[in-house]
């Protein structure tokens, strides 16, 4: 895992989780557990495939909120999360919309590779224009990956890569700002009805969390698009360390099994 780790090929602060783990857990002499990275692979098999053969459709989404998400709403239901089945939106700098079938993340948008665009990413782009873009735009891929996961969505159209800015402009009476959030919400919403058909009508109730869910117009306006499907419920922020604990805490109790890298 540490090897791995270590030559990953994505660049996010998960990557280090099990270096800090195995240090600490060292040192005191106890178990070392990570916990719900970015690469959680619940997928069936049919999400898998993209259209075209050489390219797989990729797992990565913010695993962590999203699964503790998933718990923290069994609790309130009283339901094991094996019964459940819901659609889980974590709205941040990054996007994901997650269907819960039966406690797994049986697909996802990603929060790189598709779906809605965010404070920081360009989201699912236009494949022939994002090609020819990519070919006259002189950039290395290091600097194409940045600018389309970075300086993508309202970075790109606004200046700002936060969504409070963002809703500043609004206020000011900045018409495009408000074009751009009232799309984004609108690619939110649309990927969220796209990810029912996963589940094909059973649907319980759509989870939306994450930084952004603080704000209360962006609920509101998605909530107007997909409220039909099922009730929407808010659980806004992360509290990722809580998350860790949480999950470390089901394994020790012998509420979920530790699984081993292979």
């Amino acid at each position: 895992m540490l090897e791995d780790l270590r030559n990953s090929p994505y660049d996010h602060p998960s990557n280090i989780g099990a270096v800090i783990a195995l240090e600490i857990a060292g040192q005191i002499g106890v178990p070392a557990y990570i916990a719900d990275p970015i690469c959680v692979d619940e997928f069936e098999d049919v999400a898998r495939i993209s259209g075209l053969k050489e390219i797989e459709r990729p797992t990565l989404s913010h695993a962590l909120n999203t699964r503790a998400t998933l718990f923290k709403y069994a609790k309130e239901v009283h339901k094991d999360v094996s019964e459940i089945n819901v659609i889980i939106g974590h709205l941040g700098g990054g996007i994901s919309i997650t269907p819960i079938k039966n406690g797994k993340m049986v697909d996802t948008s990603g929060a790189s590779d598709g779906g809605p665009f965010s404070p920081q990413r360009g989201g699912g782009l236009p494949t022939t224009s994002l090609i020819k873009f990519c070919l006259r735009s002189g950039m290395n891929e290091k600097q194409l990956l940045d600018y389309v996961t970075k300086k993508g969505g309202l970075a790109s159209y606004l200046g700002v890569n936060d969504l409070r800015k963002a809703t500043e402009m609004i206020d000011a009476g900045n018409k495009e700002a408000k074009l751009v959030v009232d799309a984004m919400c609108y690619q939110i919403a649309k990927e969220i009805g796209a990810m029912a058909t996963v589940l094909k009508g059973t649907t319980e109730a759509i989870l939306l969390t994450g930084g952004m869910a603080f704000d209360k117009k962006l609920i509101s306006d998605i909530t107007e698009r997909v409220g039909w499907i099922a009730p929407v419920k808010v659980y806004p922020g992360e509290e990722e360390l809580e998350a860790l604990a949480g999950a470390a805490l089901r394994v020790l109790r012998g509420e979920e099994q530790a699984q081993e890298y292979a």
